[in-house]
């Protein structure tokens, strides 16, 4: 077993909840603590662009590029 610095993300296709019926959403849901770990903000590198993904006080996300 090879260890994972962070947990791993929530995979919805093992989600039993999902309606019958209904296609299954393949995209990856990432928990905050995920993401940011302890810190309040991260920087995202995308492309050229660095982006700032921050905590506020009121416990809102802000994406700033």
């Amino acid at each position: 077993m090879v260890d994972q610095p962070y947990p791993a993300p929530h995979d919805p296709s093992n989600d039993v909840s999902a309606p019958l019926g209904r296609p299954r959403d393949d995209r990856q849901i990432w928990t905050t603590e995920q993401l940011l770990g302890k810190h309040q903000e991260v920087l995202i590198q995308h492309g050229d662009d660095v982006y700032r993904l921050r905590i506020t006080r009121h416990g809102k996300l802000i994406l700033y590029k």
